[in-house]
């Protein structure tokens, strides 16, 4: 009796273990995933929601021809960056990343430049990127504001090494 108790038990484990393996294998790619190519020996903060960070990253396309070399500061408030015109994954990419940390990202079309494209650029719309990503440095809010502003670093205090 408790032998074929066991043999049912399994047999709907399997069962339920096949019918999560056919549906995650018929789920849409992610639009945003990355990779870590490295990151420092140390790690005294991590970039979180609410940061302005200072990043380097270059925009190529799928074929590796390169379109843009960037260095820029991203605010990020309440999952959104506090800049237009970037691609919308570059939030959920760097969040977690250590300051040196470098990270390859394939961004899909809804999570790049969507329908838009980047005009001049060589960005069609539609168009999948990849993105390396190097955070250069991480500050912190200093102090609650009405109106977030990237550019203005009187808000935030750089995070200490």
């Amino acid at each position: 009796m408790v032998a074929r108790a066991l043999l049912v038990s399994l047999a709907l484990l399997a069962l339920a273990l096949l019918s999560v393996s056919a549906s995650h294998s018929m789920k849409k790619k992610a639009p945003v995933r990355w990779k870590r190519i490295s990151k420092p020996d140390r790690c005294p903060g991590r970039v979180e929601d609410g940061d302005l960070v200072e990043l380097f990253y270059n925009v190529d396309l799928k074929n590796g021809e390169r379109v843009m070399e960037m260095q820029d500061n991203i605010g990020f408030i309440n999952g959104r960056m506090l800049r237009n015109g970037l691609p919308s994954g570059l939030h959920e990419a760097a969040l977690g990343m250590c300051r040196g940390e470098k990270r390859k990202v394939r961004l899909l079309p809804q999570a790049a430049y969507g329908d838009q494209g980047v005009p001049g650029k060589g960005i069609e719309p539609g168009t999948t990127v990849i993105i390396e990503l190097k955070l250069v440095d991480i500050f912190k809010k200093a102090r609650e504001v009405e109106n977030p502003d990237a550019e203005d670093l009187t808000q935030y205090v750089k995070l200490k090494a």
